[in-house]
């Protein structure tokens, strides 16, 4: 014999009470309760925490005691309790600051591909005057004379 709609969800109401009388705190996942695992103790489908009544505010009531952020209604959201909105004006700071940031950083590059451009060149320069037997020296990079080293 096959059971009404309103019979199951009496007993899936009567199942969801025995298991919240039973517990200490509900499973988590991610600060919000994990409604998979309290279905699966419960022996039926999560979508039954959703779509009866009976059961949902049951889930919300000791969710409330609880202090977990509950389930949500199809439709309606809210922002977590653990959101913390950033004040304006830091916001535009911080935007300012990663503007002047990203512009030094690219001037950074742009000097460094210069650098790296000037550097090959004195290194084609100096395989050439190698090459024609000749050698241009640098000199000494710093130049003491012998009455300093006293």
């Amino acid at each position: 014999m096959t059971k009404s709609g309103r019979e199951m969800g009496r007993e899936n109401a009567a199942r969801l009470q025995d298991y919240l009388s039973s517990i200490d705190k509900l499973p988590t996942r991610g600060g919000k309760v994990n409604v998979s695992a309290v279905a699966d103790a419960c022996g039926f489908n999560r979508q039954v925490l959703y779509k009866n009544e009976k059961c949902h505010k049951l889930l919300a009531d000791a969710v409330e005691k609880k202090g977990l952020d509950g389930i949500e209604i199809k439709g309606v959201q809210h922002l977590e309790s653990s959101t913390q909105m950033v004040p304006l004006k830091k916001l535009q700071e911080a935007e300012s600051r990663i503007g002047s940031l990203e512009k030094r950083l690219s001037e950074l590059r742009a000097r460094v591909v210069g650098l790296e451009a000037k550097m090959r060149r004195y290194q084609a320069i100096d395989e050439e005057l190698i090459s024609r037997g000749r050698r241009a020296s640098i000199g000494p990079v710093c130049s003491f004379s012998k009455a300093e080293n006293v």
